[in-house]
This record gives C-alpha cells, structure tokens and sequence, in this order.
C-alpha cells in the first residue's frame, strides 16, 4: 500500500486467478465525489520490460489527472 501512495500504482499478483496480474491508479479530480481509478489486467508471465512500460503509462495518468 505504501509502494502504491509513493508512486500512484497499486498492484495485484494472483489475488482473483494465479495467471493474472493487475496494476491500478486513481484518478483525482478536484471537487468531484465521484472515485474514478484506470486498471489494466495482464498475463502474470509478462517480463519486466513489459510490466514498466504499463506503470509508465498508467504514472503519466495519474499525474495528468492530479493536477
């Protein structure tokens, strides 16, 4: 959970179904009640290379809705 406030990214490995993994951010808006988050569900087995390109893409997300 800690990981997960630092970076904006929280993950699952295995919780729903041992061949799946998930990463998640919320998406702030200001002033709204509404909890918005963008997850992506993946294959477990992916490599690394693969699993930081999708951090990377869900930290730009989550920084461009924080403003």
């Amino acid at each position: 959970m800690q990981a997960g406030r630092r970076s904006g990214i929280y993950a699952e490995e295995g919780e729903v179904d041992l061949f799946l993994s998930c990463y998640a951010t919320p998406l702030q808006q200001g002033g709204r009640d509404e909890k918005l988050a963008v997850a992506v569900s993946f294959e477990a087995g992916r490599p690394e290379s693969e699993r930081r390109l999708i951090r990377q893409a869900l930290q730009r997300e989550w920084r461009d809705f924080a403003l």
